[in-house]
């Protein structure tokens, strides 16, 4: 390593806290430390300000996640150089960057990494006319913890395994955002995840079981987000989809959301 970045100390977070918080990467200055006293080396630091927040991707993943990166563009080489011979000190295979807007992906493709999967923005322009119909066996209802299981399987079965949940990620999501479900008889076949936060809503996840697509089960799920979001005080509606899911995009669009300008990009160093 260049000794660029080192691992944090305890009294690093106070000034470190403003930047996770605003990246809502935790909850409250107690939530970081815990995260820190857990495993120190996920929090890195530098001596001119810079700072990394990691994390594995998914709880068997050999990808170790970079949360969260605050420096300059110039200096983004030279750190991921420390973050990847970080990332194998720690027995991980690959390094996985931040969301990353594309034209910002310069320095990353300069360091080796390659683009991974890129998403488009939405915000929400108009609001959706009620709950569509549905077919009369389905319901839509508060998740409860005893529906994690079936959340997952509908999870993953509905992405790849880049975005699929295990079973911890989805825990924590769970812990953090309101969980909303379609059940058919004793089954579940969709759900919603979303936060509200200073006047701003985000659904985080929507998901339908392929054999119960196309029957108004994902419109209602997504409305059902809306007009909650929107009675906890969101003036602002977001989310975010992969690029390549036209599904979910020409969903989103009929709901009402308007795609944003520009692109975001995961990119990921390989093994090699």
């Amino acid at each position: 390593m260049s000794g660029r970045l080192r691992t944090a100390r305890r009294e690093d977070l106070a000034r470190l806290w403003p930047a996770v918080k605003s990246s809502q990467l935790c909850d409250t200055a107690e939530g970081l430390e815990d995260f820190w006293a857990e495993a120190p080396w996920r929090v890195q630091v530098g001596d001119l300000g810079e700072a990394a927040i990691l994390d594995r991707w998914r709880e068997l993943s050999d990808i170790l996640a970079i949360r969260g990166l605050w420096c300059s563009p110039r200096r983004v080489p030279e750190l991921l150089g420390d973050l990847r011979a970080l990332a194998g000190g720690q027995g991980f295979h690959r390094l996985l960057s931040p969301l990353v807007a594309q034209e910002a992906t310069g320095p990353y493709i300069k360091a080796g990494m390659r683009p991974v999967d890129t998403v488009v923005a939405l915000r929400l322009e108009q609001t959706p006319r009620g709950l569509p119909a549905l077919p009369s066996d389905v319901t839509l209802r508060a998740g409860l913890q005893t529906d994690l299981v079936g959340v997952l399987a509908v999870d993953s079965a509905s992405f790849d395994w880049f975005w699929a949940y295990d079973a911890a990620t989805l825990a924590m999501h769970v812990g953090r955002e309101r969980m909303h479900v379609a059940t058919s008889g004793d089954s579940v076949i969709g759900y919603t995840l979303c936060t509200v936060g200073e006047h701003s809503g985000m659904l985080g996840r929507l998901a339908v079981a392929p054999e119960a697509r196309c029957s108004g089960v994902g419109s209602a799920l997504l409305a059902e987000a809306v007009s909650y979001m929107q009675r906890a005080g969101a003036t602002c509606i977001s989310l975010c989809t992969q690029e390549g899911n036209a599904a979910s995009r020409a969903l989103y669009r009929r709901a009402g959301f308007r795609e944003l300008g520009g692109r975001l990009s995961f990119l990921v160093f390989d093994p090699a």
